[in-house]
């Protein structure tokens, strides 16, 4: 076993050089320019901090790696261009021993039938990318599951949410790896501006997630049920079983809309090819990080990836996968405030080492960031409307009117108009009375666009969609809508 660790940390520290070193002999003469042209000198990482890293590394790895070497795990002897085809009943058998180690129905039908045919068959590509994937978020994903207190399973559901993309966007505007609507994130603190998106944070989006699975088994109590609703929506899921008198996925399941009558399916299935995959010759695509090989740290000044990257000679595709929640390249750091920086461990040493230097180089290199509570001044451009400005900032057509004081929604080309890019900044606002003024209701459970607006007297739907910047799917419970006073 000594040997064996000790072949093992070998492996490690050249697979880190190897992964993360920067193999443009230009990009190293301007590294060396940069450092060069700075006050203090440029200091290399003390060897004993760097072992300690090393050895962290290898801890970890020793848990966290998956097994990734086709011979050892082809143990079926399969030639190369082998696609396997199994019976019902050996499908069945599986899923029973899976059954034992998950609170989770993994019931075997046709419809799960079909769907793994398709993993196994049609998807066997995109299977082997994602179990290359796993080696880097399932640890992340299971030790926060762990926290809540859910089951461990539910890691698979980011699989079929997003295929581990953490800047996967549906055309619904779905973002991130468990693709939340942008109102739901409003709801489980995810931060959307101009600059982040933690939507696309793999870390605070599983906070999200969790904290989402939890609200939904307490309102069903049933496994099935809160995947049902996670991809329909708790209102319409509840709605389906109050008409039909079903109490259970598989009873409601006929009556659901075709995208979520495939969804539990495919979380089976998905829980199965993961398990069996080498079983249908399918075998993990090498992905170059690891928890193990990567780690965090707060900056206290904001800095763009190009700084980053020329500083320390990170590839800037690195920077951009091991931090997606930062969607211009920039990392925005307000007055008195931090942010948090993923790097590959090999390279964090460096940074710590010269910190104050890397913040000097940034200052010299780029221009000041604006804090995001700042307000931004839009002018209007032709062809311009609230809709499709409240759109590309991320808010909604009331707030822009509120905060401008408009009284409708003409427009003219070269107005200006204050945007609030974190709307938690913009001044408080009371909300009028006369004719012309809003109403703020909470959405409950269970409602609907159509609904709402029967509450209220002279009140379309369309008005509703288009005061708020909504339209039917956004409609999750827990929001806040302005309903017209007419």
């Amino acid at each position: 076993m000594r040997w064996f660790k000790i072949f093992l940390f070998c492996s490690i520290l050249a697979f880190a050089n190897d992964a993360f070193a920067v193999q443009n002999p230009a990009a190293c003469e301007l590294n060396e320019t940069i450092k060069a042209d700075t006050v203090v000198s440029w200091q290399n990482d003390n060897p004993k901090f760097a072992r300690h890293d090393s050895l962290l590394a290898l801890e970890m790895r020793s848990y966290q790696l998956l097994e990734a070497d086709t011979q050892v795990l082809n143990t079926w002897n399969y030639t190369p261009d082998s696609v396997p085809f199994f019976e019902d009943s050996i499908y069945q058998e599986r899923l029973l021993e899976m059954n034992k180690h998950t609170p989770f129905n993994l019931h075997y039908n046709q419809a799960v039938q079909i769907e793994i045919n398709r993993y196994a068959n049609t998807y066997r590509k995109h299977v082997s990318q994602m179990l290359g994937k796993a080696q880097y978020y399932f640890p992340l994903f299971e030790e926060v599951l762990d926290e809540y207190d859910l089951p461990l399973e539910f890691k698979y559901l980011a699989i079929v949410e997003s295929a581990l993309k953490p800047h996967a966007r549906s055309r619904s505007a779905a973002t991130g790896l468990w693709q939340f609507m942008y109102n739901t994130g409003k709801i489980y603190d995810l931060k959307v501006t101009s600059y982040i998106d933690e939507r696309s944070d793999p870390i605070q989006s599983t906070i999200a997630a969790c904290e989402y699975f939890t609200f939904l088994y307490k309102m069903f109590n049933d496994w099935e049920l809160v995947l049902a609703a996670y991809n329909g929506g708790p209102g319409y899921v509840s709605r389906a079983m109050r008409r039909t008198g079903a109490t259970d996925y598989w009873s409601v399941r006929p009556f659901l809309r075709t995208e979520t009558q495939r969804y539990v399916p495919k979380f089976i299935a998905v829980n199965y090819i993961m398990n069996y995959a080498s079983a249908h010759n399918i075998y993990p695509t090498p992905y170059p990080y690891t928890q193990a090989e990567t780690d965090t740290i707060s900056i206290t000044q904001s800095m763009a990836f190009e700084t980053i990257s020329e500083t320390l000679d990170i590839p800037l595709a690195v920077l951009q996968e091991l931090n997606p929640m930062y969607k211009k390249d920039l990392i925005p750091v307000g007055k008195n405030k931090t942010a948090l920086l993923k790097l590959p461990r090999a390279k964090m040493g460096d940074f710590i080492t010269n910190e104050e230097q890397i913040y000097a180089i940034s200052t010299e290199k780029q221009k000041p960031y604006v804090e995001e509570d700042a307000p931004t001044i839009h002018r209007v451009k032709k062809g311009e409307y609230l809709g499709k400005i409240a759109k590309q900032y991320n808010t909604s057509v009331s707030r822009l009117m509120s905060w401008n004081n408009l009284k409708n929604s003409n427009l003219r080309v070269g107005q200006k108009l204050v945007v609030y890019i974190n709307p938690d900044a913009a001044p408080a606002t009371k909300t009028t009375n006369s004719s012309k003024g809003t109403i703020e209701y909470t959405v409950k459970s269970g409602d609907t666009l159509w609904g709402i607006a029967k509450k209220y007297s002279g009140v379309s739907v369309s008005q509703i969609e288009k005061l708020n910047n909504i339209s039917a799917s956004d409609l999750k419970p827990g929001i806040k809508i302005q309903i017209p006073k007419t």
